[in-house]
């Protein structure tokens, strides 16, 4: 088990975001997250690549608590994450903004290595013809593959990518989807994707987890996850589920 929360917690005030969730990710899976808006999500998100302090609980990475580093610890440790709002350095190129996750990363001050370790991750990802353009000029689809290799280039050997394909048409999905896919089978990276299209969820994940108000409501096989009935009444709107729904 590549990575493991023991009843993480966060609370803002009186409010639990995040309430008593305990789950493990496998080495080598894609793991799917979903629940509507204010579930807790970014939140869980927030604790496990240290951006939030849990309240109360631990997160472990490799059997090694984690819990109280920073989070450019936690990078180090081999933990990367997207966020759910894309956003490049805009006055540097596609290269200088995937250096950034290479600078942060497990490969910190070895820079003839960096520049090697980026131009792999730019020909893996098919970003050759953007390496020199700048990122304040790109698409959404091909900004958030750039956030993409700048996660990557930290080395990681856990991605965490937060609602990745929001915005995206159907053609784009599909080729995002070929990329998280390709991570997971060549560079052996496993990855939590939250996602809010939950057909497109349980085709890409191996197990997924549902949260709902902070807490944890289905953790199990994804092609069985609209068998259950408390998914289906709190997120699927009923019993007669007929696919395409978002939550």
């Amino acid at each position: 088990m590549i990575l493991e929360t023991q009843g993480l917690t966060k609370t803002f005030g009186k409010l639990a975001a995040v309430n008593n969730i305990s789950f493990g990710v496998d080495e080598g899976e894609i793991f799917g997250i979903a629940g509507p808006n204010g579930a807790g999500k970014s939140t869980l998100f927030n604790m496990v690549a240290g951006f939030y302090p849990p309240t109360s609980g631990k997160v472990f990475f490799r059997q090694e608590d984690i819990t109280h580093l920073s989070a450019d610890k936690t990078c180090r440790k081999g933990i990367a994450r997207t966020f759910q709002i894309p956003s490049t350095f805009h006055t540097l190129d596609v290269y200088d903004n995937i250096r950034i996750g290479a600078t942060f990363g497990r490969m910190a001050g070895d820079h003839r290595k960096i520049d090697d370790w980026i131009d792999e991750i730019i020909d893996f990802l098919g970003l050759d013809d953007k390496k020199h353009h700048s990122s304040v000029n790109l698409d959404l689809y091909s900004t958030k593959v750039v956030l993409l290799a700048a996660a990557l280039a930290t080395d990681c050997r856990l991605l965490m990518l937060d609602e990745p394909m929001a915005g995206f048409t159907m053609a784009e999905i599909e080729s995002y989807l070929s990329l998280v896919r390709k991570i997971r089978k060549e560079m052996n990276i496993t990855v939590i994707i939250i996602e809010h299209l939950l057909d497109i969820l349980i085709d890409v994940s191996d197990r997924m987890m549902i949260i709902n108000n902070g807490e944890l409501l289905y953790l199990g096989d994804p092609e069985k996850v609209t068998e259950d009935r408390r998914v289906v009444e709190v997120y699927l709107g009923g019993k007669d589920y007929k696919g395409g729904h978002n939550v």
